[in-house]
């Protein structure tokens, strides 16, 4: 199960979320259409696709907070300040890593102010609910809205390769997932030391038990860019895979000198409690 998890998981937080089962779930929205109306958007309750405030944290000043900027929006719908509490609303929600609900308001930010920028924040907002998604069809739809949005951007940037590695991922959930790994290899081709691409295909490598290749990814990741957090934490967890624990803690110990953010450092102090 932890294999067929992490392809969904191309940044370390995410990874650690599933590995852990951290109590924090972002909340499984029903799709909205992008080519709808606001106004008919807004009939369908509540605001962010499926849930209330208090269902998103027990923070009663975050639940305080959705609930104003919410109501602004509503009552600001067809005026131009719907743009900027659509976007705080929707920065709000990713500062909390509920993705789907950030995707939400920044579609409907896109539809009000189109730009690379905006597109770029709304694609990566699906993207990581894309990651979160537990249910298969349920992963398909982000993964579709997200690539959706990465082409617009692509349309206008064709050499945007950081952005045509992410969409790559997408295709994972697809019906035709192999055509991820042709679009990274394309990438790479272009490129051979795009990040993105090869951290994409190392954890590519990790789902399909090709500890050996993934290893060979990563460690060029460090190659690159030795303060790589990512890089490090899945060497660790592919030494585990392949029965190097002590080699695993190393990795994990370097990991933990590297500034990770909240979520890595628990994770890595997890496995070194367990691994010690």
């Amino acid at each position: 199960m932890v294999k067929i998890r992490i392809v969904l998981f191309v940044t370390a937080v995410l990874l650690v979320v599933l590995l852990f089962s951290l109590p924090r779930t972002v909340v499984d929205n029903a799709p909205e259409s992008l080519g709808a109306s606001a106004g008919a958007q807004m009939n369908a309750a509540p605001i962010d696709g499926a849930t209330s405030a208090d269902q998103h944290t027990n923070d009663p000043l975050a639940i305080q907070e959705i609930n104003r900027l919410r109501d602004l929006f509503l009552n600001n719908l067809n005026t131009e300040k719907s743009i900027i509490f659509a976007d705080s609303l929707a920065m709000v929600f990713r500062k909390a890593n509920y993705y789907d609900s950030a995707a939400h308001y920044y579609a409907l930010l896109a539809e009000r102010k189109a730009s690379n920028e905006v597109w770029l924040r709304t694609a990566d907002a699906y993207y990581d609910a894309f990651g979160f998604a537990m249910d298969a069809r349920k992963r398909m739809e982000l993964a579709g809205s997200s690539r959706d949005f990465y082409n617009k951007i692509l349309e206008q940037d064709p050499g945007n390769l950081n952005v045509k590695a992410k969409m790559a991922m997408t295709y994972v959930s697809s019906e035709n997932p192999m055509q991820g790994i042709t679009v990274l290899r394309e990438v790479l081709a272009e490129d051979p030391e795009n990040q993105q691409a090869i951290l994409n295909l190392g954890l590519l490598a990790i789902t399909s038990g090709q500890y050996d290749r993934a290893i060979e990814r990563f460690q060029r990741l460090i190659e690159i860019n030795p303060d790589d957090v990512q890089a490090v934490f899945y060497l660790g967890y592919c030494m585990i895979e392949t029965g190097d624990r002590k080699k695993a803690v190393e990795y994990f110990k370097k990991a933990a000198q590297l500034n990770p953010d909240q979520q890595l450092r628990a994770a890595i102090n997890n496995y070194l409690e367990i691994l010690n």
